[in-house]
């Protein structure tokens, strides 16, 4: 994470940090994605690690048929981590062969990431959500962005097991946690 983007958001979060997080999410493969489509949303953007798999974990059958579904009840779908370049190399095979956008940058939550999604779509950030695990980064960048949902999810290592993240981010989400109240 850029430095800036953590005084900008460790700043605005005693504040506003209200606004960053408009839902939560216990699991995404029983999320309630219909309502979102109800309200207007059409572009889901996700976030890797602890949130669709363990933290650098293979992308698994569970993640392909939450896709295949999310795209048959016409979403737009896009995936943004911060990521090694093995890494990288690895999601943007899984991912295209499931026809979804692929952004991996190491600058969450500069929101020019969410923006060159939001650009490839065609579809404003009105009409977009984010999903992920971690406020400081895969939230607040979607708020600079002007992402109107942007949903917390548990991290999946906490529901569904597998290798946690490591020590320096698990302290970051612990501290998000206590700032939030």
């Amino acid at each position: 994470m850029h430095i800036g983007y953590w005084l900008k958001f460790m700043l605005f979060f005693g504040k506003y940090r209200h606004k960053v997080v408009t839902q939560k999410a216990e699991d995404l493969f029983s999320f309630d994605f219909p309502t979102l489509k109800v309200n207007g949303i059409k572009l889901l953007i996700f976030d890797v690690d602890d949130t669709l798999t363990a933290h650098l974990d293979d992308m698994g059958k569970e993640v392909k048929e939450l896709f295949a579904r999310l795209k048959k009840e016409g979403f737009n779908l896009a995936v943004f981590s911060n990521s090694s370049s093995k890494r990288i190399r690895e999601l943007e095979d899984f991912f295209a062969n499931l026809g979804v956008f692929n952004v991996s940058r190491s600058d969450k939550p500069n929101p020019a990431g969410y923006r060159e999604i939001i650009k490839h779509h065609n579809i404003s950030g009105i009409n977009s959500a984010m999903f992920g695990d971690k406020i400081g980064t895969d939230l607040f960048g979607a708020y600079l962005a002007g992402i109107r949902e942007r949903i917390l999810v548990m991290p999946y290592s906490h529901k569904h097991g597998g290798k946690k993240a490591s020590l320096p981010f698990r302290l970051v989400r612990f501290i998000e946690k206590l700032l939030a109240g």
